[in-house]
């Protein structure tokens, strides 16, 4: 049995991708996660370096934020929103895989995009070495409205996570609830689905939660929504913390109500130190 952390999912396509990111976490090859906006690429690259049980230093670069590359010996480098670096940008990076190389020093590179890389390739706006180089493992995270299945097993799990932060009893859909919901199309994905399951959380007054509760965003706004809402990744820090607040900072019961190992908690934990958010 594969534990795939908080990925909640019924579909065959993405209980093959995961299994393939947990089979290749321990090698040294780079990876290149892609999906559209939404979809859980930041979280995919967090559930990679657990089970790689990485303990060194993580980088992130990207856009105009670029690490200290003189001081970078090994570790980790997350590449984020690889679509939107301009050519020069694309130079460096390319250049210090390059020098990491000859060096041979131990970093590992995992890439995100929303965007067909290859297809940027072919319009000459993202480099071709650069892209063969990062996709030595390719990772695509199918969008939800490829894996209906999977809509009813994420909107029961966020109504359980909503309602504990929220500290209500069990909440559960309503049949009516469930059928309005594998309506939509999602075009913000999972993201999309965790908030307006949320909303319907603090606006359902009830134990059963009814159609009047599932609000959704007009289309005109789907896309400024999704750039701004809480990704998947604060969501977790969100209920961890909160979690903690709960068990009066009892980390093994809140490990147990987090599903989770108490090392991952600790884990968590130290990597929200690091960034200087706890």
């Amino acid at each position: 049995m594969i534990d795939f952390g908080l990925f909640q999912t019924a579909n065959d396509s993405m209980k093959r991708m995961l299994e393939l990111a947990q089979g290749v976490a321990l090698t040294p090859a780079p990876i290149l996660i892609t999906g559209q906006s939404g979809s859980g690429k930041t979280l995919l690259a967090q559930f990679i370096l657990e089970k790689s049980r990485h303990l060194g230093a993580i980088y992130k670069w990207a856009p105009l934020s670029r690490p200290d590359l003189a001081s970078l010996k090994d570790g980790v480098v997350l590449i984020e929103n690889l679509a939107n670096w301009d050519l020069s940008e694309q130079a460096v990076l390319n250049d210090f895989m390059d020098l990491c190389r000859l060096e041979k020093r131990r970093v590992r590179f995992i890439g995100q995009t929303s965007q067909d890389l290859r297809e940027a390739t072919q319009q000459g706006s993202f480099r071709k070495d650069l892209f063969f180089r990062l996709s030595v493992i390719n990772l695509q995270i199918p969008a939800l409205q490829n894996r209906p299945e999977d809509i009813l097993v994420l909107a029961d799990f966020f109504v359980q996570v909503h309602a504990h932060i929220k500290n209500q009893g069990v909440k559960a859909l309503s049949e009516e609830a469930k059928a309005l919901l594998l309506q939509s199309s999602w075009p913000g994905n999972v993201t999309e689905l965790e908030n307006v399951i949320e909303r319907a959380v603090h606006l359902s007054s009830e134990h059963v939660i009814q159609p009047s509760a599932i609000q959704f965003l007009d289309a005109a706004s789907i896309a400024s929504h999704v750039a701004g809402v809480t990704t998947l990744s604060e969501m977790e820090k969100k209920l961890i913390l909160q979690t903690l607040q709960i068990t009066k900072q009892n980390k093994t019961k809140a490990a147990q109500l987090l599903g989770i190992s108490i090392r991952t908690l600790r884990n968590k934990l130290n990597e929200y130190r690091q960034e200087g958010t706890l």
